[in-house]
């Protein structure tokens, strides 16, 4: 597990995509380089998603955490 500190968490649990997407482009225009946005979604379609979505915005994944329901996604703003 890599160890980063959580400046904002993003929970879009119950939301399809492409919602969480939108969500997490808004969110990443008010970080900084270097700071880590965990977004959380129990939809485990949209981790995929957000995964490609996070490489196509030149962002970081830092991991991605399979809770019981829930997955964690760790990403990093370049």
């Amino acid at each position: 597990m890599v160890n980063v500190v959580s400046v904002k968490v993003l929970d879009v649990r119950g939301l399809q995509c492409p919602e969480p997407l939108l969500r997490i482009v808004k969110v990443v225009e008010e970080l900084n380089t270097g700071e880590v946005v965990d977004v959380i979604t129990d939809v485990p379609e949209c981790v995929n998603l957000i995964k490609e979505a996070v490489e196509g915005f030149e962002l970081g994944l830092v991991e991605v955490l399979n809770k019981d329901g829930y997955f964690v996604l760790r990403v990093l703003v370049r």
